[in-house]
């Protein structure tokens, strides 16, 4: 029988809540508003509520807690906001209190947790099937607590929250509930999945069905249906065995046991309610939940809880008897799918009050909706998230002399001046001033810097050149004293020597085309002097490094890569002329006295010396590096993630050492889906960036919707950035 009714963990009886659900303990809700440094309720001990403004940081990103809006399940949910992008995220709140959990449980849970948190398709199809799917999943050792974030609209809730706003279903409505999740299951236990380190299976199950897991997202009169919080990670912070925790639950049993708990939850929503006036669970031979009925339906129910006489023991055999019986469900004239059905033929005061008051917030609404019209169309900048127009048709951009910059030799200054990317004998620059003649008189300086931070202040502090706004990747959350539109993505590529068929030793085809984040800290620390100090399969080649002149993308490969402040002392200690390490940086470190033309010769050059050939490898922005066959981009695998190349053939498989990069140039292209959903771990953000100061013309915003139109969206696409909005372009 359906057991899933009262989403609360068991486990936290063990805490004295006077409220009788530490979840949503209104004495912790004020203790965190009162205490914010409190971390757990001075009555009963269970962990306290995330204070507003608490920022909770992971490997993907930096978000803060907005809003308090309930428990669900076994955690709690807040509204949040990822300050990377700015877009509204869902955090979900887990917890691994000590008065439950032993320390070395919480290690193995928590670590349990990160590893099965996400999934994606083997053949990477964009299937609407409706699983919520956390982007990241993050372990705060300290609290004993955990997090996913995930960016479903804040406006979907609960069927159980939905019953107690709404009451029950109709008919209708419960087939169409009906239909939507087991289309959703049979996506999830039928296709192919390949979990972010790195194992694949065929099906699993959600196992966690419950009017807690199940959400909709009210449209008008109709609804979309989501699952979430599958069982993989829910299981975590509930009793379950430790050495049960990394079994994968694809098994026919699993399956089917999927289906009987759908049944009841359709029950429920037929019914109203999961319980009766005492608290306890209600029961399918209870007659009084099925008025007015109709029998094919509570026929097929019946048989969907394991109850009746036929056994759908499969999801294509449930949906297919659904269909069967889908002509026979017709809702009244007068019923609304939606909302409950009226029990009163009557109006009474309390609904005329509330018609009027509809009414009147009506007029008001209409009224508002008037004036941001009058007040958008007056203004003099309007940033559209994206547009179909064509950049010409980009209105109010200011024709008076505009300042603005990006870091020299980063991604953008590369991509914004470098011509015929776009256009023989044309850089991007010129052909937008071309389309928005108003351009002409903004100028465009490059600044010269090592450091991104320090980039920012001189482009905020700066008088004499007075910068209205710049083009960067900021590489942590800014202050809300600037405004970032983000526009496009670009990657970091990391590279060797490509090598033919014909050559031995080539190290694409020894590395399988692939390296780790383990493998090149290892050799971005000097540890490494020669390649088969990794694998003694691997060539006995000694190790030079390149290091590129773009100190943004320098930045950025020490944030993801080196990460901890040992690693980063031990990389900068290389750069750093020493009688001590003289013969090992004249073997393996390259100083950054090269340009883009001069990284790849000499990659190419010193594998091919006849006499002392060196495995040289080199990292710089994937943008650069496109359109050359010089040297070959290693996929990239980190412990969160399977190896990801930053290429793709038209076929939209990844590229191998077995493609010819020189003469199959028009077959293979940025794995742009990869890397704007940064799947490909070494992928960034592309900003607009202005400093909120009324004293400089605020246009950022007018560039940026330059670059959003689809027009300006395709442009970055052709110059080898990723763009920021998914489009289809002509092709040239």
């Amino acid at each position: 029988m359906y057991t899933h009714f009262f989403g609360k963990n068991p486990l936290f009886n063990r805490f004295p809540c006077p409220f009788g659900n530490p979840l949503s303990c209104n004495q912790l809700r004020c203790q965190a508003v009162d205490n914010p440094s409190s971390n757990e309720c001075i009555t009963c001990g269970f962990p306290s509520f995330l204070p507003v403004k608490t920022q909770i940081i992971g490997k993907k990103g930096r978000y803060q807690v907005q809003e308090f809006l309930g428990a669900r399940g076994i955690g709690r949910i807040y509204k949040g906001i990822s300050l990377m992008n700015q877009q509204d995220v869902l955090i979900k709140e887990y917890f691994l209190p000590l008065a439950c959990f032993t320390p070395s449980e919480i290690k193995i849970r928590q670590q349990n947790f990160e590893k099965f948190n996400s999934f994606q398709l083997i053949d990477g199809r964009k299937t609407d099937y409706r699983v919520i799917i956390p982007q990241e999943a993050i372990i705060d050792i300290q609290r004993q607590r955990c997090y996913t974030i995930t960016d479903l609209a804040v406006s979907a809730i609960s069927l159980r929250n939905y019953l107690e706003k709404y009451g029950k279903m109709t008919e209708k409505s419960v087939w169409q509930f009906l239909d939507q999740v087991l289309q959703s299951l049979l996506f999830l236990h039928r296709q192919k999945i390949r979990f972010s380190f790195g194992l694949f299976q065929t099906g699993m199950t959600h196992g966690n069905l419950s009017l807690e897991s199940i959400l909709i997202l009210l449209e008008n009169q109709s609804f979309l249906i989501y699952l979430t919080d599958l069982a993989i990670w829910e299981r975590t912070f509930e009793g379950t065995k430790v050495s049960d925790l990394s079994q994968l639950s694809n098994q026919e049993s699993a399956m089917k046991q999927d289906l009987l708990d759908l049944g009841y939850v359709a029950f429920y929503l037929l019914a109203g309610t999961s319980v009766d006036v005492e608290g306890k669970p209600i029961h399918p031979h209870q007659n009084e939940y099925w008025q007015n009925t109709m029998g094919a339906l509570k026929d097929y129910l019946f048989n969907l809880m394991g109850l009746g006489t036929l056994s759908l023991n499969t999801v294509e055999l449930a949906r297919q008897e659904l269909l069967k019986i889908g002509p026979q469900i017709t809702p009244s004239p007068v019923s609304k799918i939606l909302l409950p059905q009226e029990t009163s033929k009557t109006l009474n005061f309390s609904r005329l009050w509330w018609i009027g008051g509809g009414i009147l917030a009506l007029i008001l609404l209409s009224l508002l909706i008037y004036w941001l019209v009058k007040k958008i169309q007056s203004s003099p900048s309007i940033l559209l998230p994206f547009s179909e127009k064509e950049i010409s048709q980009v209105s109010n951009l200011p024709a008076n002399k505009i300042f603005y910059s990006a870091i020299q030799g980063s991604s953008w200054d590369y991509v914004y001046t470098q011509k015929n990317l776009v256009k023989f004998s044309e850089s991007l620059e010129n052909l937008l001033k071309e389309k928005q003649p108003n351009l002409y008189h903004w100028q465009y300086r490059p600044l010269a810097t090592t450091n991104i931070k320090f980039f920012l202040n001189n482009f905020t502090n700066n008088d004499n050149d007075n910068f209205n706004f710049s083009i960067v990747s900021p590489l942590n959350s800014l202050s809300t004293q600037y405004k970032t539109f983000p526009i496009a993505y670009d990657a970091i590529a990391v590279f060797v020597a490509f090598n033919y068929t014909k050559r031995k030793d080539g190290l694409p085809y020894a590395l399988q085309g692939k390296i780790t984040f383990d493998q090149l800290r290892l050799l971005y620390t000097g540890k490494i002097k020669n390649w088969q100090e990794l694998n003694p399969r691997w060539p006995n080649l000694p190790v030079k490094l390149y290091i590129p002149t773009d100190p943004e993308v320098e930045e950025i490969f020490k944030a993801k890569i080196l990460k901890e402040p040992q690693f980063i002392a031990e990389y900068e200690a290389l750069l750093k002329p020493s009688s001590s390490n003289s013969i090992l940086q004249e073997r393996i470190l390259r100083r950054r006295t090269y340009g883009k033309e001069g990284i790849l010769q000499s990659i190419i050059r010193d594998f091919e010396e006849n006499n002392f050939p060196i495995g040289s490898i080199g990292f710089d922005s994937l943008s650069k590096i496109m359109g050359q066959c010089s040297v070959y981009p290693l996929a990239i695998s980190s412990r969160e993630n399977s190896a990801i190349s930053p290429l793709i053939r038209q076929d939209n498989q990844e590229i191998s050492p077995l493609t010819n990069l020189c003469n199959q140039k028009g077959s293979y292209q940025v794995n742009h889906e990869a890397i704007r959903n940064q799947t490909y771990p070494l992928s960034y953000l592309l900003e607009v960036v202005y400093f909120r100061d009324n004293r400089r013309q605020l246009v950022g915003d007018k560039f940026a919707e330059i670059l959003k139109t689809k027009e300006g969206q395709c442009l970055l696409k052709t110059v080898q950035l990723t763009p920021f909005h998914p489009v289809n372009c002509p092709q040239p």
